[in-house]
């Protein structure tokens, strides 16, 4: 992997959306299950942050096989599956 070619700065910025999100998230286990259900709102918000986590940690897989590894982009099943493959090839030698 040539990390040279890696924007450190955008995977960053995914991170820290990431972080932030989970910390929106956390907020919604300090309330009851009833409170929670009683404003349809907050299932939705949960979705909408889970998602955003998913998909930042999608675009960070999809950089580091881009510029480290020459992907194409791909869909997130191939690109999960890409991941686990260089992951294991990386972590063998």
């Amino acid at each position: 992997m040539v990390i040279s070619k890696l924007n450190i700065i955008r995977i960053q910025n995914d991170l820290n959306l990431i972080g932030d999100y989970l910390s929106k998230l956390e907020k919604f286990s300090e309330i009851s299950l009833e409170e929670f259900l009683s404003d349809v709102r907050n299932p939705a918000s949960c979705e909408s942050f889970l998602r955003r986590c998913i998909e930042a940690v999608f675009d960070i897989g999809r950089h580091v096989l881009s510029k480290g590894f020459g992907y194409k982009p791909l869909e997130y099943e191939d690109l999960a599956r890409a991941l686990a493959e260089k992951e294991t090839k990386i972590f063998r030698r």
